[in-house]
């Protein structure tokens, strides 16, 4: 692909996200709304750069070369961005170190390529360990288990924790209970804890 095409398409994608980061002071009086974006985009970059030096101080401009540059290294190179909680980016340094990957590249291939089938046994001890440290938060186990439900299941679970969190609200107002475990009585007395310890009771898995 060569830079022209690499550069159109980057800033028909990018360019709205860039122009909201240039400060106030970078402007050279110009309005934003004054770029052609036609002009952008529809020449090679260091004329569409020369362009926009008429608009903004080379500051902006050096960002945007910036970008690009990343931008242009991660399509040759095949790299692509990804995004992910800091959570699950140290399950996944975690992970790595423990199967000793060298890379997150190689830590997927432990856990998804077939070349790395006679790894299973320290994939497995891996997951397990790693999963005991971190995977411990309530977050995780609610996301992990509505994201296995169907969309009607979802809304009924949410519907079900918004009434449970009312309830507990109206309970703790009116409780003045404070010897035992009273947190522990009124679970038993919510009805929709009784429901829900009826149904797994009443079924065997």
């Amino acid at each position: 692909m060569s830079d022209n095409t690499l550069w159109h398409d980057y800033i028909t994608q990018n360019f709205h996200r860039y122009i909201s980061t240039v400060e106030n002071s970078e402007w050279k009086g110009n309005s934003p709304a004054d770029i052609d974006i036609e002009q952008v985009r529809g020449q090679e970059p260091k004329l569409a750069y020369a362009y926009l030096r008429e608009f903004m101080q080379d500051s902006a401009i050096k960002r945007l070369q910036n970008r690009f540059r990343a931008h242009k290294h991660r399509e040759i190179t095949g790299l692509k961005n990804i995004q992910l909680k800091e959570h699950y980016l140290r399950m996944l340094d975690r992970f790595k170190d423990q199967v000793g990957a060298a890379s997150y590249e190689e830590a997927l291939d432990f856990l998804l390529s077939p070349d790395y089938q006679d790894y299973q046994a320290d994939v497995n001890a891996a997951k397990e360990k790693v999963g005991a440290a971190e995977y411990n938060s309530d977050e995780l186990f609610l996301s992990g288990f509505m994201s296995r439900l169907t969309k009607y299941d979802r809304q009924r679970v949410a519907l079900a924790i918004e009434k449970t969190y009312f309830s507990a609200w109206r309970t703790a107002k009116q409780s003045k209970k404070r010897t035992g475990d009273p947190k522990r009585e009124y679970l038993n007395e919510f009805c929709i804890s009784q429901n829900i310890n009826g149904y797994l009771k009443s079924r065997v898995n």
